[in-house]
Parts: structure tokens; sequence; C-alpha cells
């Protein structure tokens, strides 16, 4: 049986570590319902990279248990400048100079063992872990936890993080609860007084003024901070098995994951994947455009490229360019090019990544690296050798 980050995170919830909780706040748990909170200055996160016309990565290696990874298994991945943060179901990998320095558990503080995500605070330059028993804050060398218990947190399955000027914000498995740490005040959304079709909440992704919400069943929201406006994306169509008409909204209202960058959104989903900008929705199937499959568990959002994770391989496109990466049965790599107006082009590689099964992708720099069922992969590209022209390249 096929499943995807959310659903596979599920079923990997298996007791709590012990970790050390903060006081609740003394100031209330929620605003209350219909309120809009004060407004928050909202901008894209920096990160070095990809160039625009995207690269070929043609040297892959594995960072493994035997490497110094707590589990074979990742589920997620965010690089760094000079760190990549391995998210697995046995703690936090800290990876400098490809070698794993440090291996962050719940004996440190961590919330749980089973970590779904981090992401760095651009105000504070604090890390924010989001897992399956809460939320941590690494900072200074030292861990913090926030439960639903004493916290304004909706629930301790937390299953994407975003960091945005003074404010964190969590997906969770009820809803979506933001903490401003500068005031020690929190906020809850749900379904009794958000623009929510369900209370699970996939992902969540700071964009220019608004914050873009993945929801289990509800396609996608939007939320103006500073108006307190929500919006509903849904499937215009409202067929589930099928994607009767093209490009009229997200592909699917199953959304497993969604991230913004450079005025781009994409939407992963377990049935095709989705690209919107400028009030223009583009939606991608196997079958018509160069995705591996249509199962895809997760995207990350890097200028204006998205890197879609999948059950058969990770694929990156600017929506027009292709390039799927996947482990071939003798063991070598295998990158497939699709370009408009041009035949597949199959290259073979010497080295190939981890496995084909992909829960999440970063990239930065000529880098990229993958969180798979059977390690870190990690891409390099050593040639100069890009999927758009240059006269393409945005």
């Amino acid at each position: 049986m096929k499943i995807g980050i959310g659903l596979a995170l599920a079923l990997l919830l298996v007791g709590c570590g012990r970790a050390q909780a903060v006081p609740a706040p003394a100031t209330d748990r929620d605003a209350p319902a219909g309120d809009a909170p004060a407004p928050v200055r909202l901008s894209a996160p920096t990160l070095e990279r990809p160039p625009a016309a995207g690269l070929v990565y043609d040297r892959w290696e594995t960072i493994g248990v035997a490497e110094g990874l707590p589990s074979r298994k990742v589920l997620s991945v965010t690089c760094e400048k000079d760190v990549v943060w391995a998210c697995t179901e046995k703690g936090l990998a800290e990876v400098r100079g490809g070698k794993v320095a440090k291996v962050w558990t719940t004996a440190d503080g961590l919330a749980h063992r089973v970590v779904t995500g981090c992401v760095r605070s651009p105000a504070t330059g604090d890390l924010w872990i989001s897992t399956f028993g809460g939320l941590s804050r690494l900072s200074g060398g030292r861990m913090t936890t926030w439960k639903q218990t004493t916290s304004g947190l909706m629930n301790d399955v937390v299953y994407a993080v975003e960091a945005e000027g003074d404010r964190v914000w969590a997906a969770t498995a009820s809803g979506l609860s933001w903490y401003d740490f500068t005031k020690d005040r929190w906020g809850v959304y749900d379904h009794t007084n958000a623009t929510f079709h369900e209370p699970w909440i996939y992902a969540v992704s700071a964009g220019e003024g608004v914050m873009w919400i993945g929801v289990w069943g509800g396609g996608i929201v939007s939320y103006e901070p500073s108006s307190g406006t929500w919006r509903e994306f849904r499937d215009p169509d409202g067929e589930m098995e099928v994607e009767l008409v093209p490009d009229d909204g997200p592909v699917h209202v199953i959304t497993s994951f969604l991230s913004w960058s450079d005025g781009v959104l994409w939407q992963s989903t377990y049935f095709g994947a989705s690209r919107y900008e400028n009030g223009r929705w583009r939606t991608f199937l196997k079958k018509d455009s160069g995705l591996p499959s249509d199962f895809v568990n997760a995207v990350r959002a890097r200028g204006r490229w998205g890197y879609f994770s999948t059950d058969s391989g990770m694929t990156m496109t600017d929506g027009d360019h292709w390039a799927t990466y996947a482990r071939r049965a003798d063991g070598k790599g295998e990158v497939r090019i699709r370009r408009p107006g041009r035949e597949t082009e199959t290259r073979v590689l010497e080295t190939a990544p981890p496995s084909d099964f992909v829960f999440q992708a970063d990239a930065a720099g000529r880098e990229v690296w993958t969180a798979t069922d059977l390690g870190l992969g990690h891409g390099v590209a050593t040639g100069n050798g890009t999927l758009a022209p240059k006269e393409e390249g945005r």
C-alpha cells in the first residue's frame, strides 16, 4: 500500500520521548474567534538558490546509518548555507560538511523522536522543529519544548512549521497554531473560526503578505494576517478521482504539502501537482508532464523551481522543464530530462540516489538533498549543464 508523508508519519506515532515543556503562557491561549491578530510583517525567506535555468545533478552519494544517521528513514530535509538538517523517525541529525556532526534526541529535550520538519526564524536565528510530540526550539544549543497541554499548540502532532517575522506557525492534526514569541501569545485556527473544510493542516508556507495553508480534504487556504482575510482554493470540477478540467484550480483537495517562493505557489497531492502564479493555475499529471508518479509526498520551492518528492523518484520543474532522478536496478542513477518540443532524454549516472521513495527534497547552490526511506541523498551538479537555455532562465 502506498502512503504519503502525512499518512506515513501518522503510522509512526508510537510513544512520546521525554522532554521538558515550558510553562503555559500568562496570556490567553488563543485570540477570540473571528478576531484578526495584530498585523505582522511577512516576507519571503532567503536562501542561496539554484540557478534560474535549473542544474543537472550528476553525482550522488548516500548518508545512512553507517555514516551516523539515527535512522535510515528520513522524513524531511532542510538545507542552509553551512548545515543540513535531516529529520528522521529517531531524532534530528545535524549534517555539516557532508558528515553527521550531531544527533538531537529526546534526551536533549526534543519534543519527540519523530521529527517532521524544521525552519530557522529569520528574526532570531533560532531553529524551530516540528515533531509528533510537540514543537521544539533550538537556541544557543538549548532545546525548549511546547506541548498541547502547556501552551496554545492545538495538537502535539505537528506536520510542519514555518517562521516569519515574530511568529511561528504550526500545522497540526487539529488546526493551525501561531505563536508570537516576543509577546508569548498564542492564536489558533480550525474549522470553527477559519475557512478550513477539515482541521487537518499538513503544511504552511509564508508568501508576500500571505500565509499559504495546505489542508487535508480542503485544498489550499490563503490568509492575510494584516486584514484577517481568508480565501479557499479547491478543485472547481469537484471530481475526486480524475482531473476533469485541467488548469481550473488545484489539482485535488487532498493537499499533502505546499511551498511558496518568488511569487510561485506549488502544491503536491496524492493525485498530481499544481502551480499557481498571478491568478493562473497549472495542473500536472504523470500522463501529461514530467511527473514520475501522481502520488506526490511533498514539494519544496526554491527560486522559481519546485522540487517534487514522489514514490517513484524526485523531480524538479519550473512548469515547463523537468528533470527526474531515480535509482536503476543495477545500482546506477538515472535522470530523465523533458524539455518543451523535444523528446525525453535519459542519462545514466554512475552514482544514484538512495531510493525512489522520496519524502521531501531541498536544494541550495549546486546541491540537492533528498529525504528517503533508505537514507539521505546528496546530489551535486559538477558541470554547467542546465535544463533550460540561459535565455529562458528567469
